[in-house]
């Protein structure tokens, strides 16, 4: 799909883009009997206290009654319409099964008008046809899955998504997101075959605020620019930088750490975490903080070895005369107390020593299960 480029006639327009729909859409006015008004909230609540910040205004959108659960198996439906939904980035299909009944349905890349799409266990792997996972062959690209059996597709929805099949073992079956993510699922969760149209989306560039605000979004105030009452990181003299690392306005660090709540249940589905600049940032920081840690310990360590040698050669230096044997002077009353200092000494180096080695051993064990849990 190409992306349209207009002439800068404005400051808003020279750096805006927009995807060219009249090569993609067939139809302009949706389904009647498909479609139904929905209310805007403003990002409030049944109480009226703003629970998602900067929504408000922005055109009137009609929502349209999208079929996610494929479920009418072993009935052909011809595609009437490739049609543009303001309430996704991807495009949607009107497909009219063979009695009669119309629905939409998430348009992959490839599918034209007049074609045929079907649901089904025993149906044909082809671009626009839904299947259990059982009957879908290994390394083939996907979308819409479910989650499971029944629910409807809740996972790779979005303008040029597209999962990947990568194995089947038993009563279930590995995929791949567009994130990266490794998870297991039920071979009986449905999925479609092919990738979800308009891929362009992502290249489109707004180019001026109006037009955010058309679709519904308000400008983003920083924290620091507010006032002490409003932020934690606001007020202070002058351009302030908020005095603590960046939080959201009820104190959550907006950068580094893992949002996933560790006792979500589909966790132990999860072969391999997404990538994650989050976790990475977190990683990093602990990478370079037990670093540091490590250094400052070795010179400590060296500092301790060459204060030793200095303490040894002092003693060896006061009592050569007495620790060695053939010296003509008086040896055997001042053996007892050397020998005593020595063991002493080395009993407290070896001590160190121990102390040392198991603290970085610890430390070790500590960084590979943490390394793994994060993985």
């Amino acid at each position: 799909m190409a992306i349209r480029i207009y002439k800068p006639t404005s400051p808003g327009r020279r750096n805006a883009s927009v995807i060219d729909y009249k090569k993609e859409l067939t139809a302009t006015r949706p389904e009647k009997g498909l479609c139904k008004r929905i209310k805007k909230s403003g990002g409030r609540n049944h109480k009226g206290q703003t629970t998602v910040r900067y929504r408000g205004g922005g055109a009137r959108r009609i929502y349209r009654i999208i079929d996610f659960k494929r479920n009418k198996d072993d009935m052909s439906a011809k595609v009437l319409t490739i049609e543009y939904d303001p309430n996704r980035n991807c495009f949607i299909s009107l497909v009219q099964y063979e009695d009669g009944e119309k629905r939409y349905i998430l348009a992959p890349q490839g599918l034209g008008v007049n074609q045929t799409v079907e649901s089904g266990q025993l149906v044909e792997p082809k671009i626009g046809n839904a299947m259990p996972l059982q009957s879908v062959p290994v390394g083939v690209e996907i979308h819409n899955i479910e989650m499971h059996a029944g629910q409807g597709g809740k996972l790779v929805r979005t303008a040029g998504g597209v999962a990947r099949l990568m194995a089947k073992e038993g009563d279930w079956a590995t995929i791949i997101l567009p994130s990266g993510e490794m998870r297991r699922v039920r071979k009986e969760c449905r999925a479609t075959i092919g990738q979800l149209s308009n891929a362009d989306f992502q290249h489109v560039k707004i180019g001026k605020a109006g037009r955010k605000r058309h679709m519904g979004l308000r400008p983003h105030v920083r924290g620091k620019a507010m006032n002490p009452v409003a932020h934690p990181m606001g007020g202070g003299e002058g351009r302030a930088n908020g005095g603590r690392h960046p939080c959201s306005p009820t104190g959550v660090l907006a950068k580094g750490g893992k949002t996933r709540n560790p006792r979500k249940t589909s966790s132990r589905h999860i072969i391999r975490r997404r990538r994650s600049r989050r976790g990475v940032q977190l990683v990093l920081y602990k990478v370079k903080r037990d670093n540091q840690r490590i250094r400052d310990e070795v010179s400590e360590w060296d500092d301790h070895k060459e204060k030793a040698r200095m303490l040894m050669r002092n003693c060896t230096e006061r009592y050569k005369d007495r620790l060695n044997p053939a010296s003509k002077t008086r040896s055997r009353p001042g053996r007892g107390p050397a020998r005593l200092f020595r063991s002493l000494w080395a009993i407290r180096f070896w001590f160190t020593t121990a102390r040392f080695f198991i603290r970085c051993l610890l430390r070790k064990i500590w960084w590979v299960t943490s390394w793994a849990s994060f993985r």
